[in-house]
């Protein structure tokens, strides 16, 4: 019966994995942009 969650695991993305992706990614432009912000400055 629990093959069908098996078989598809890439599909079973929930909101709160979407959420977590997008957090992570804005953290680390952030990172980057503040980095870049320092090498410019010098």
């Amino acid at each position: 019966m629990g093959s069908y969650s098996v078989a598809n695991p890439r599909l079973t993305l929930h909101r709160r994995d979407i959420c977590c992706i997008f957090h992570i990614l804005s953290c680390l432009l952030s990172s980057v942009s503040q980095q870049i912000s320092k090498i410019c400055r010098k």
